[in-house]
């Protein structure tokens, strides 16, 4: 576990339990539609730049759902391991973490 002092070079941004970061390196992936419109497919569209907030593909603000990965895939797994959007704030600040499921 990282401390709030050591933030690494590479640190875009650290989870919300401060148990890993998002990268700045991280591509991430666009999950509009997906939630909020139950019959709708999520756009899916992969961005290159994890500071740009705009997805490529549809052109809506990153939202909850949305996921971050460097594109690295982990021996025997069939996508890289994500981290997920948990939240925007109402200032515009995001909330990620790398658990799923959160308590």
């Amino acid at each position: 576990m990282f401390t709030t002092q050591e933030n690494p070079p590479d640190c875009y941004m650290w989870t919300e339990h401060g148990d890993s970061y998002v990268p700045k390196n991280a591509k991430w992936t666009c999950n509009f539609g997906g939630l909020d419109r139950p019959y709708k497919t999520p756009c899916g569209g992969r961005n290159e730049d994890i500071e740009n907030k705009i997805c490529s593909k549809c052109g809506n603000i990153r939202s909850y759902g949305s996921t971050a990965d460097l594109g690295e895939k982990k021996p025997g797994c069939d996508k890289p391991e994500p981290l997920w959007m948990v939240d925007v704030e109402d200032d515009g600040s995001e909330s990620w973490t790398i658990h799923f499921i959160i308590d």
